[in-house]
């Protein structure tokens, strides 16, 4: 479509409830009295919204705020006298309408609006530029010129790409939208659950929604259906893994899930568990002739998402995949199970594993491959392997603790984390906590893992809690308190600040590569 075509759309004129919005919300705090001295101490003083001249009764000081006697607007004093070389308002907007020639179809336009006050107040007018307009039509997605008249490849918000900053406030007018999309398919897209972004400080001009809503038929069903948090990613531009055929018709088609599988996802509530990365890994096993039913697919993802393929070769080197997930579902689902996922369960039967090989445990007996209660198991192993004296373990601990390992202590909330000061402590934390820490005495030495002890600050040599961290990128890789039980939620929310600081202060503290000159 041309621009001479794309035009037609729009209207030409600046309608009376556009002009309002300016003036009511946009500009709403370019609102002035300019004032003037005369004879005999008396003040005059001119209403920038009203355009009337009055007496004031009293002086007005410059800079402070009084109300207009005849509109009774809250208005900036501004000394008529002063410099003002720079004054200027300005904000940028979106502007939804219907098309003019297409009933079905909705037109938006980005506008900046400016009141520019450096000369003669009185004749200070709001001027009105497009910089950039869109057309929706169902079927078909949007269509995008700028003002110079270039068509755009795609449709993008000019709110982010050219009125970022602070000195542009950028505003839409949901009233507006609603009245724009009253009898058009639009209308029924569930536009308002897209106005609100994570950070409440963006305001969304709500094109690229309109875009999707216009190209994809599905869009509609998946908001309705629970799916809403897959568009939320398209919006954001985040990965979808292909989870998603955008085009397809229906909403089974749309998530590539069989009628079964959406029923029972949707009868049981569980759209948000189903991410986009969720989603993309359970179409896989389903091509792949999975028949399991959904927790078991979900517990799968998890061990899939979650174990390192390291630790996942390690273990396939003594049990196959589709034995070794059928025994970790067994015993997470164990009445009074200690295990709150999957995932605990494998990184447990992964130390059990290592302290089987330490203990020189025949793992060809399925008595110790598989033992009916894991957690007892390993709490035995755990309780077996002990920690010699290693005076080089020592020594390579003492020198990671002046070196990588000197500012990883972290306090708040009353919670203290620090790394682990020797092989002994390790030895003595596990002792009190009944957990296999100890046995990690080696790794953590060598640098394959960093282990770090939680306590309360009022309690510092009373343990706690228990937390593997990788050194390669800070990702935690378990934390643990008495008897391997999981910790609380806040508790996790601690560690995951703790380890974000880390990362950070790794980035800063990479040496830059040398440049080549």
């Amino acid at each position: 479509m041309d621009f001479q075509e794309f035009k037609i759309h729009f209207p030409t004129t600046i309608s009376e409830q556009l002009a309002e919005f300016v003036s009511g919300t946009a500009l709403l705090n370019s609102r002035y009295i300019f004032t003037r001295s005369a004879a005999f101490g008396r003040q005059y003083g001119y209403c920038t919204h009203c355009k009337q001249k009055f007496r004031n009764e009293q002086t007005l000081k410059h800079k402070s705020e009084a109300t207009c006697p005849n509109c009774r607007s809250t208005c900036k004093i501004q000394g008529s006298g002063l410099g003002r070389k720079y004054m200027r308002d300005q904000a940028v907007l979106i502007w939804y309408e219907k098309s003019i020639v297409a009933p079905q179809a909705i037109t938006a336009r980005t506008i900046s609006v400016v009141r520019d006050y450096s000369g003669d107040p009185e004749q200070v007018e709001t001027k009105y530029h497009v910089e950039a307009m869109y057309l929706f039509l169902p079927g078909e997605g949007g269509i995008h010129y700028v003002s110079s008249r270039q068509k755009q490849k795609t449709v993008f918000s000019h709110f982010d790409k050219g009125y970022s900053g602070a000195s542009w406030p950028r505003f839409h007018c949901t009233d507006n939208i609603k009245q724009a999309v009253e009898g058009t398919p639009f209308q029924y897209s569930t536009w308002e659950q897209y106005v609100g972004y994570d950070n409440h400080r963006h305001v969304s001009d709500m094109v690229q929604f309109f875009d999707l809503s216009a190209k994809y038929p599905c869009i509609e069903t998946m908001s309705k259906s629970g799916f809403a948090h897959l568009i939320w990613d398209k919006l954001y531009g985040r990965q979808t893994h292909g989870a998603v055929h955008w085009r397809g018709k229906t909403i089974f088609k749309a998530l590539r899930l069989s009628k079964t599988d959406y029923r029972d996802i949707v009868k049981r509530n569980l759209q948000e568990k189903f991410t986009s990365d969720v989603l993309s890994f359970f179409q896989k096993e389903r091509r792949q002739g999975a028949t399991d039913g959904i927790d078991v697919m979900l517990h799968r993802y998890q061990l899939y998402k979650f174990s390192t393929e390291a630790d996942k070769r390690f273990v396939h080197g003594f049990i196959k995949p589709d034995d070794l997930f059928a025994y970790l579902l067994k015993q997470t689902n164990r009445p009074r199970s200690f295990y709150r996922s999957i995932t605990n369960a494998f990184q447990d039967y992964r130390d059990y594993l290592g302290e089987c090989i330490v203990l020189g445990m025949d793992l060809g007996e399925d008595r110790y491959l598989r033992p009916n209660n894991l957690h007892g198991a390993h709490q035995k192993t755990s309780s077996k392997v002990k920690i010699k004296d290693n005076k080089l373990n020592e020594a390579k601990i003492f020198l990671r603790l002046q070196n990588e390992l000197a500012k990883a202590t972290y306090d708040e909330g009353g919670l203290l984390i620090r790394p682990a000061v020797s092989a002994a402590e390790l030895f003595q934390e596990g002792k009190r906590l009944n957990i296999c820490v100890g046995s990690y005495a080696t790794r953590y030495a060598d640098g394959e893992t960093n282990i770090f002890l939680i306590r309360n600050q009022d309690e510092p040599d009373k343990p706690l809690y228990t937390c593997e961290i990788s050194p390669k990128d800070w990702s935690i890789r378990q934390v643990r308190r008495y008897m391997n039980y999981d910790v609380p939620d806040e508790v996790m929310v601690f560690v995951n600040r703790f380890a974000d600081r880390m990362k950070h202060m790794m980035k800063k503290s990479k040496p830059k590569k040398a440049v080549a000159i």
